[in-house]
């Protein structure tokens, strides 16, 4: 299995999946960590991996932003750390955890 290094790399070198997903979530960090797995750029057990890291390093605040600001919810909205759709964010706290950790 690759390092946390290297599989922030991985998700920095394919920015052009964070968008791309067949399922209702998309735009999210998690849909485009499934999406590296599909397009066979990471192994499944990396993928847990990765979830993992973001389960135990979850942004506190942003997290709980939908309770504090109901009427972003939509659909599957409160599933998201950050707005859904926006990299920057995302891309910043991978290489907080990831690239940097």
């Amino acid at each position: 299995m690759r390092t946390k290094k290297e599989l922030g790399q991985i998700l920095l070198d394919n920015q052009d999946l964070f968008l791309i997903t067949n399922s209702a979530y998309t735009g999210g960090l998690c849909p485009w960590i499934i999406e590296l797995m599909y397009a066979n750029k990471i192994t499944n057990e990396e993928k847990d991996k990765l979830k993992e890291i973001i389960y135990n390093n979850r942004p506190k605040k942003t997290m709980y932003n939908y309770i504090y600001n109901p009427d972003k919810i939509k659909d599957n909205d409160a599933a998201y750390f950050w707005e859904k759709g926006f990299i920057t964010p995302r891309i910043k706290w991978i290489n907080k955890h990831l690239i940097n950790a």
